[in-house]
């Protein structure tokens, strides 16, 4: 308990004051003052012996003061120590809230691509709640569990973004908005045993509940909802500060969950507008993009790609003729059919195009499909001449697609075929123009599936739909679309232009 230095002073104070006060006498050692006292010693040289009790008050009181000196050092003492100690269970906990958070991280930051990998770009986000509340439930040994997210100006959450484990809807437990409620409104930690919660039970899933933790979110020190923890094993074992620390991980990710939806949405809202410029550049070719896209992600999946590449392939195909738009309308809306140097200059529409989307980052990957989608099986096609495995695989895919869609479509030069006589003219093709295999999983997709507009990917509708945008020349003309049957050089020297400003 005492340290040897501070009780030998203590003792030998308290000595000192002792035998003053029951016999009078003081022994002392003249040469070091009161450091020690002897009770057998002699008369002598060097030691002093007082007999009279007002001859040693001086030294009772010198005594006194350095028995009260020891005891605040040892009390002073004894505080740092216990200071010491609550820094080193304070350092501990901070500890213990650092690698939780860390772990909890890390585990959010592998399942959270894992997830990203699965599902690509285009999805994904709408899971990450789940993920975290899945984790948070881990974390605290419970089995139900939500989250809700604050709605509006007021606290209370309103909005119920997941849910797991509950028999019935937790939105209908008094126990659970109830307490959520509390811990937005506190902005702290909430938790409850069974002894509080049964006199808020008020419908079947508070029955399910034995004991309720509410875990505030916040994002950059914002409050922005609530994880709902109910029938932990280990209630009220959890250190506030990991709870703390668990809620910071979760709003953050939550809010970059909410980051990654708007880029999402930004990412299809690009892909659909320029789909929709393609369309108001051609107008006959309608509904082409949203086809040609619906077919390719039905054969993707049928070759067993991943949703990453599919999606990949689904945008592409939304985006293959969007090289068009720097080809004149002259050459695009010709009733009759190309000569070849106009169709010399429509084979500039994929080099375009591809060198377009490079110039958005978002859109780079999709560029070596929108480059090769008119290359041949056998190295006929262009723009490269690429030949079998040469081509990409996505390019192939749309190449069929593509075809399907133009030979099922009305065209200003002749009528459409029917589903039977383009998969048979896709099958006749197979092995020259087309890759077998991909002829082979879409013709048999097609047959069982016939493709209708409700498989196609939803559009924006056309903007040309719009009686605003139907704008017609004095006599009645289509100001868009016209009829036109010779090209001028000027309009090939118009496209060629183009082409070099955007390719060279």
């Amino acid at each position: 308990m005492f340290n040897d230095k501070h009780s030998s002073k203590i003792l030998l104070a308290l000595v000192a004051i002792l035998l003053l006060v029951t016999t009078g006498y003081l022994v002392v050692l003249a040469a070091t003052g009161y450091d020690l006292i002897d009770f057998n010693a002699l008369d002598g040289p060097g030691i002093g012996i007082a007999d009279e009790r007002r001859a040693l008050l001086p030294y009772a009181l010198a005594a006194l003061v350095a028995a009260i000196l020891a005891i605040g050092l040892w009390v002073r003492d004894r505080r740092v120590e216990g200071a010491d100690s609550a820094s080193s269970s304070e350092l501990q906990r901070a500890l213990r809230s650092r690698d939780t958070s860390r772990a909890f991280a890390r585990r959010l930051s592998t399942q959270v691509d894992e997830l990203r990998s699965e599902v690509g770009m285009l999805g994904g986000a709408e899971n990450l709640p789940e993920l975290i509340l899945q984790l948070s439930l881990e974390l605290v040994n419970a089995d139900r569990g939500a989250i809700f997210k604050r709605k509006g100006a007021g606290s209370e959450p309103r909005q119920l973004v997941t849910a797991l484990g509950f028999d019935g809807d937790p939105r209908h437990s008094a126990i659970v908005n109830r307490f959520a409620v509390q811990a937005m409104d506190r902005d702290a930690i909430v938790c409850h045993g069974r002894d509080v919660l049964e006199e808020h039970r008020e419908s079947s899933v508070d029955e399910e509940i034995e004991n309720v933790t509410a875990i505030p979110i916040f994002v950059r020190d914002e409050l922005d909802g609530v994880v709902v923890c109910a029938n932990s094993e280990t209630f009220g074992s959890h250190d506030e500060d990991v709870l703390i620390a668990l809620g910071d991980q979760a709003g953050a990710v939550l809010k970059n969950a909410d980051l990654h939806g708007e880029l999402r949405d930004s990412y299809v809202a690009t892909v659909r507008m320029l789909a929709e410029a393609i369309r108001v550049k051609d107008p006959h070719l309608g509904s082409h993009s949203e086809d040609v896209s619906g077919y390719v992600g039905r054969v993707a999946e049928g070759l067993g790609l991943d949703p990453k590449r599919r999606e990949e392939l689904v945008c592409a195909s939304l985006l293959h003729d969007i090289g068009k738009i720097g080809i004149s309308e002259r050459i695009l809306l010709k009733p009759g059919r190309l000569n070849a140097e106009e169709f010399g200059v429509i084979q500039l529409h994929p080099r375009i195009g591809s060198r377009l989307v490079q110039q958005v980052p978002s859109l780079a990957p999709l560029a070596t499909f929108i480059l090769h989608h008119h290359e041949r099986y056998d190295g006929s096609g262009y723009p490269a001449g690429l030949k079998g495995e040469e081509i990409p695989l996505g390019a192939r895919v749309i190449g069929v697609a593509d075809a399907f869609s133009a030979m099922t479509s009305d065209r200003p030069y002749r009528g459409r075929m029917s589903l039977e006589e383009a998969c048979e003219e896709l099958e006749r093709h197979a092995g020259t123009q087309f890759d077998p295999d991909v002829v082979r999983i879409f013709a048999d997709e097609a047959r069982l599936r016939p493709p209708s507009e409700s498989e196609a990917e939803p559009g924006l509708g056309s903007v040309l739909d719009d009686p605003e945008f139907q704008a017609r020349r004095p006599e009645g003309e289509a100001l868009l679309g016209g009829p036109r049957d010779l090209t001028d050089h000027l309009t090939l020297l118009y496209t060629h232009r183009y082409f070099h400003e955007v390719v060279g």
